[in-house]
């Protein structure tokens, strides 16, 4: 089957991490896709109203991200924290 060259396909976007993780509450909550793609603040306060609890709203930790640095004010040195 040959395919249209000027046919269009409908594109599927990138999602975020993070309009990742409130695209499968809406499902679950829904049951369909998110209507609205980066615009978390919007996502999540319509998720809230609908029963949706602040704790699994939260965004997902990136576990690749690195540790943030922290500072003992007692020594004056830099610490990495350990995850």
């Amino acid at each position: 089957m040959t395919r249209n060259p000027h046919e269009r396909r409908a594109m599927k976007p990138q999602l975020s991490p993070e309009d990742a993780h409130l695209n499968r509450l809406w499902r679950e909550t829904f049951g369909q896709p998110m209507p609205l793609i980066g615009a978390p603040d919007i996502a999540r306060r319509i998720l809230r109203q609908n029963g949706v609890s602040a704790r699994d709203l939260a965004p997902p930790i990136d576990a690749s991200a690195p540790a943030p640095d922290t500072h003992d004010a007692r020594t004056g040195i830099r610490q990495r924290s350990r995850v």
